[in-house]
């Protein structure tokens, strides 16, 4: 089912205020910085990090991993999988799960995967994975998703044909992004509806604090229910990847900004600060130092 959005543009503000060292950035080239120092983890670009059981684990181009127990000394990096790109990982009922090319990773964090191949087709692309209510989601290319309630055993399901960038789930509804600019919205991961918010592509999704936050090119977007969105002016890039996390939304820009907010209206930023005033680019991934 196809509808149509309330749409209304706010223009958010910029400030400092936002404490760097209190995340982990990944990149392109190798690029893990943490706690304001950059260390550079082979030639691999690092797509996605995640927090879990102690340790700090990073995906990446090629099927790179790498863990870390601080932030500070990382292990390989090494392969897992069939040299296949790892795009995003998660953490949920004591499982890390990582996805991407064809496969996802499975691993209590021994440091053993089990490699599971979701699909029948073998080029099938999972660009992103959460753990949503109970149960671990992929979504990918084709609208194509799957979930599963332990990591290994998957239900494949189509919900249209674009390509499906982020989930969210909050307040008894799914919520799933894709890249060409609509969202989709579901109470039962069953009956979908599609809706049109913005002419931009669409990249990452989060809930909290009651509600969906969706981040684009130069854009922020926020809905209670899905269904209604307004969209928020915020920088000038991509914002690669959007989370709630210490009661307020955190987003990252491409070109070297940390956005935060704690209603997803009013944003504040500051710059990823490598050195002078050089800033980190091509950044990809962040979380939270527990």
């Amino acid at each position: 089912m196809l509808g149509i959005c309330s749409n209304s543009t706010i223009t958010a503000r910029f400030e400092q205020g936002i404490s760097i060292p209190d995340y982990i950035f990944v990149g392109d080239n190798g690029v893990i910085f943490s706690q304001e120092k950059k260390y550079i983890l082979g030639e691999t670009d690092w797509y996605s990090v995640v927090h879990g059981n102690g340790k700090y684990i990073a995906v990446g181009k090629r099927g790179y991993m790498t863990t870390s127990t601080d932030g500070r000394t990382w292990t390989g990096p090494d392969i897992v999988g069939y040299s296949s790109d790892w795009y995003s990982i998660v953490y949920g009922n004591g499982k890390f799960v990582a996805a991407g090319n064809g496969y996802v990773a499975v691993s209590t964090g021994t440091g053993d995967w089990n490699i599971v191949k979701i699909s029948n087709t073998k080029n099938r692309t999972w660009n992103s994975i959460q753990y949503c209510n109970g149960r671990f989601i992929v979504v990918g290319n084709n609208g194509y998703m799957a979930t599963s309630t332990d990591g290994n055993v998957w239900q494949e399901t189509k919900i249209g044909s674009g390509d499906l960038k982020s989930v969210a789930y909050g307040n008894g509804i799914y919520v799933i992004a894709e890249k060409s600019g609509y969202i989709n919205h579901s109470t039962d991961l069953t009956n979908w509806n599609r809706l049109k918010i913005t002419v931009t592509n669409l990249y990452s999704s989060t809930f909290g604090n009651n509600k969906f936050i969706v981040s684009s090119y130069g854009y922020m977007h926020y809905s209670i229910d899905g269904k209604n969105w307004v969209e928020v002016a915020f920088g000038n890039n991509s914002w690669e990847k959007v989370i709630f996390e210490d009661n307020s939304f955190l987003a990252l820009e491409n070109n070297g900004y940390l956005g935060k907010s704690t209603d997803g209206i009013n944003w504040k930023s500051t710059g990823i600060i490598e050195s002078g005033d050089v800033r980190l680019s091509f950044l990809n991934g962040f979380c939270r130092i527990k």
